[in-house]
């Protein structure tokens, strides 16, 4: 009788200092970095962030990722230009490289394309979380920002949805308005914005 109790009570420790081993770290998944290095296949209509998610598990076995969503804000005006959601995935043990190559449908009024295109950046936030969810622990999620400059897409769009006569160095044209009634804008009025780190 005592020789069974002492195996189950081995048996019991071996498989209970298992899951330890294989769980313990699970509820200390990390973002270590959001990166976006800048936007690719420009339309006149959209565009691709380009960018990576680096995620550590710190813990022996994978962690299934529930979803992450994200908004792109537009720093402008503070305006909510685009939203999605990755699909699910399984973060391995050790550190993870996730794409985040995600399209994004935007279409500005005319007047505001011509009022960002005269500045030297058109800064966009995109702002997400990553929601981890197991049996095992409390659900929990990860935030990210970064930002990504998409003049690039604003200076294609003016140029071709715009007429280049009604755009100056300050915006729209008023109304019978020519280019010929601007005054041209000294050196010592254009203000050059730096690019700025992404933040996590």
């Amino acid at each position: 009788m005592l020789v069974k109790l002492f195996v189950s009570l081995v048996a019991l420790l071996v498989v209970g200092g298992a899951g330890f081993y294989y769980l313990n770290g699970i509820n200390k998944v990390s973002l270590d970095d959001f990166v976006l290095t800048g936007i690719k296949g420009v339309t006149v209509n959209s565009f691709t962030f380009n960018g990576q998610l680096f995620v550590n598990n710190p813990s022996k076995t994978p962690v299934p990722i529930q979803t992450i969503t994200y908004d792109v804000i537009l720093d402008k005006t503070g305006e909510i230009i685009s939203s999605g959601t990755l699909p699910s995935f399984i973060l391995v043990s050790g550190d993870n490289t996730i794409p985040f190559d995600q399209r994004v449908n935007w279409v500005p009024t005319a007047s505001l394309a011509a009022t960002l295109v005269t500045s030297d950046r058109v800064y966009t936030t995109v702002k997400g979380r990553i929601k981890i969810a197991l049996p095992q622990v409390k659900e929990y999620e990860l935030p990210f920002s970064s930002k990504a400059d998409i003049k690039a897409y604003v200076s294609q769009f003016v140029d071709t949805i715009v007429p280049a006569s009604s755009v100056t160095d300050s915006g729209l044209l008023p109304s019978g308005a020519s280019n010929d009634d601007v005054p041209e804008s000294s050196d010592s009025d254009q203000k050059s914005l730096g690019v700025l780190p992404s933040l996590t």
